[in-house]
């Protein structure tokens, strides 16, 4: 019969349970007991072997993936850093934008606003078939800036729409029929010829004249004596004169447009 005593022992190379098979002092030993206990001793060394084997491979892949972990953790905040100075970086720039985007905003309404002023200003001296031709336009002007739904695009589209017109008759000389009373004369039917916006001569069954525009409107001179000339100088500019000629007319001056 035979005694087990369990003792922990340590060495450099393990820890684990030392098992120590003593005989009991009362009875005999034997050699097959001595083999058995010898195998005993030997499968109890593989085991603890074993198990220090795996410990030390588990120590291993555990502090492997503690790295890898390690890494993951520092690339994430890497990234979260890149993307918080990504995201300052885009903040900062829309506020950027914005504060451009203000700011032309106001430099636009105020050419808008001067451009619709002038625009209006310049209707009084407008030829009357002109001034027709545009009254939709001018209708789409607002009476007061605040008091209108049209967007700028549409507002500033109005006005170039009507400076496009007047910049294309004031390039070109045109011959209108018009009704107009002169001085003492009654009003009739009388064929105007334009050059431009500067200078006009109309010409009427009974009459005959020039004009020029001003801050009040156009002022038209009756002088009968110029019937000839004018009436020579519209055959031209409509294409009806047997051939060109040089044509002696007044021509009289006066101020711009208020800017």
């Amino acid at each position: 019969m035979f005694i087990v005593r369990i003792k922990l022992a340590t060495n450099a190379r393990h820890l684990g349970l030392m098992l120590f098979m003593l005989p009991d002092p009362g009875t005999a030993q034997t050699p097959q007991d001595a083999r058995s206990i010898t195998r005993e001793w030997v499968n109890v060394e593989q085991a603890i072997s074993r198990e220090a084997g795996e410990a030390e491979r588990t120590h291993i892949l555990t502090t492997d993936r503690i790295a890898v972990l390690e890494a993951e953790i520092s690339q994430l905040r890497a990234e979260r850093s890149g993307n918080t100075d990504r995201d300052e970086h885009e903040r900062v720039a829309l506020v950027r934008q914005e504060t451009e985007g203000a700011a032309q905003h106001t430099q636009l309404m105020a050419f808008l606003l001067s451009a619709e002023t002038r625009v209006k200003n310049m209707r009084v001296r407008l030829p009357r078939t002109l001034g027709e031709n545009l009254a939709h336009l001018y209708q789409r002007l607002p009476e007061e800036a605040d008091s209108t739904h049209r967007g700028i695009a549409e507002r500033l589209q109005t006005v170039i729409g009507i400076l496009t017109s007047i910049q294309a008759f004031n390039d070109s000389i045109s011959v209108t029929v018009e009704v107009k009373a002169i001085n003492h004369h009654p009003a009739g039917e009388v064929t105007t010829l334009y050059l431009g916006l500067g200078q006009a001569y109309y010409l009427g069954a009974s009459d005959a004249g020039y004009g020029y525009p001003g801050a009040q409107g156009w002022t038209w001179t009756s002088q009968p004596g110029l019937k000839a000339s004018i009436a020579r100088a519209i055959a031209t500019a409509e294409g009806r004169a047997a051939e060109p000629a040089f044509v002696e007319l007044p021509v009289t001056l006066s101020p711009g447009p208020t800017p």
